[in-house]
């Protein structure tokens, strides 16, 4: 769940209209960031990544972990999720940024969906709708065809999050096979804002926090330690880029108490301090 290097930072640019916050590619004919950043490559995009799988299976690298796509699957990446680029596949990515939603999605973002039935058709049928209009909007000549073509792939975006969101997710603990770890990886989800040391994760779990090191590592390639502070560093930064609140108060909603221990805690995360950090994404 953690990685072990630095991830580039891949920042919002829609590859043929800079200013448009939403991009719809297929997979299977890689293009814009999929041609500029290595195959083993770690990332983190400043926007959202939707997935849709619609036909094969291969895996892809999600906090360090390793992410199977198969047909009907759906990843949700938020931005800041370190992850390795969406592999060539039969399916869609859909790209874009919480500015461009115009709302606030905190509560849909990020997941795993496995889509079956009547979900996999409609969620299919308004992808392909999306992808449609978006082509049109990007491609046809400036006029009458043009006219409000960003207000209608906001709205088609939107209706498809809303759709998305009526379908049960699967646990991200699910796509681990040692139950300890799921264990574990439910309770960092849990309470990683306000327990922060291994060993009461591990007194919880009953085990000691030696096996619990040897299972996380042999499971995930990463420590608890590193599970946890990663899991908090994410929230960091989504809270930084898509709220307006003073650091210090992002500081407390994830069990600093003190405004500078955070700041030392994530500049040894993400490489900057948290004011670095909101400013090189709002700018």
């Amino acid at each position: 769940m953690a990685p072990t290097k630095q991830a580039m930072v891949l920042e919002a640019r829609n590859p043929s209209r800079e200013d448009l916050g939403v991009c719809v590619a297929p997979l299977s004919q890689p293009s814009g960031c999929q041609r500029t950043c290595r195959a083993d490559e770690l990332i983190r995009a400043t926007f959202h990544i939707l997935v849709l799988c619609e036909d094969g299976t291969t895996t892809q690298t999600v906090n360090s972990d390793e992410f199977h796509h198969t047909s009907g699957s759906l990843l949700w990446l938020t931005p800041g999720t370190p992850h390795q680029v969406v592999p060539a596949l039969n399916g869609t990515a859909l790209c874009f940024t919480s500015a461009f939603v115009g709302m606030t999605v905190e509560p849909w973002m990020g997941g795993v969906w496995h889509l079956e039935g009547n979900d996999r058709v409609t969620v299919g049928a308004m992808v392909d709708v999306l992808s449609r209009e978006y082509r049109r909007y990007i491609s046809e000549p400036t006029g009458n065809l043009q006219a409000g073509g960003d207000i209608l792939l906001r709205h088609l975006l939107l209706a498809l999050l809303i759709r998305i969101h009526n379908v049960p997710r699967k646990e991200w603990a699910e796509e681990f096979g040692n139950p300890v770890v799921r264990q574990f990886l439910g309770l960092v989800e849990n309470h990683y804002a306000t327990m922060h040391t291994v060993d009461k994760y591990a007194d919880l779990l009953g085990y000691s926090t030696r096996t619990l090191h040897r299972l996380c590592y042999e499971e995930l390639g990463a420590t608890p330690h590193q599970v946890v502070s990663e899991r908090i560093a994410q929230e960091a930064e989504r809270l930084l880029v898509l709220s307006d609140s003073p650091i210090s108060a992002v500081g407390r909603s994830l069990g600093f108490d003190d405004a500078a221990n955070f700041s030392k805690f994530f500049q040894r995360q993400a490489g900057l301090t948290p004011g670095e950090f909101r400013r090189t994404r709002l700018h």
